[in-house]
């Protein structure tokens, strides 16, 4: 993992989980990860097209310029971006183990951001696991030349973390091609952005 933030949900998870396959959803206290807290996400598994937000933390909205409560996760990415961070969702509840996605997104001004996402398991109320405590860490949270929102972003890497903390590339889930999308703003006014 790159980011601090990163690092420090992963060991919160890791602590939270004790010798368990993931931490119940009920064991998570916001208090505790109050460092990271505008970074945090849970998402809710639904089926494979589905993996909405049950909450977003502040920071993680404010770079999308809206709530992202009840957005599908997966609706974020296109094309094989998208095969790529549903493959690892279904790695991520089924096996369980935890995730991270490399990211680089496009804003409004065509200014690009770099990130990791991490996605943790979570025993759900019914005791199966099919949410996720996940963390949104930007390797930069202030540009000033960035206008937000972002509007787009691709996958450049994917790896689990196995028991022994070490990150994988598995075999069966490899990055997307690093092809970003020609998708074009046209704002009210008909000039392009």
């Amino acid at each position: 993992m790159r980011t601090r933030g990163a690092r420090r949900l992963y060991s919160y998870w890791r602590e939270a989980k004790g010798g368990g396959i993931a931490p119940e959803r009920g064991m998570i206290t916001p208090r505790a990860l109050k460092e990271v807290l505008p970074w945090v996400f849970i998402l809710d598994r639904v089926d494979r097209e589905m993996s909405p937000f049950r909450l977003a933390g502040t920071g993680l909205c404010e770079f999308y310029g809206r709530e992202l409560k009840a957005a599908n996760f997966l609706s974020f990415w296109q094309g094989d971006c998208r095969r790529t961070a549903r493959s690892l969702i279904d790695n991520v509840v089924m096996m369980p183990t935890p995730g991270v996605i490399d990211f680089e997104a496009w804003a409004i001004n065509e200014r690009t951001l770099s990130g990791e996402i991490l996605l943790l398991p979570l025993v759900a109320g019914d005791g199966d696991v099919h949410q996720l405590l996940g963390g949104w860490f930007p390797l930069v949270t202030h540009d000033p030349m960035l206008e937000k929102p972002l509007l787009r972003q691709r996958i450049d890497n994917i790896r689990i973390i196995d028991h022994d903390d070490r990150e994988i590339v598995p075999d069966d889930l490899t990055p997307p091609e690093q092809v970003p999308y020609g998708l074009r703003l046209v704002v009210s006014n008909g000039q392009m952005v």
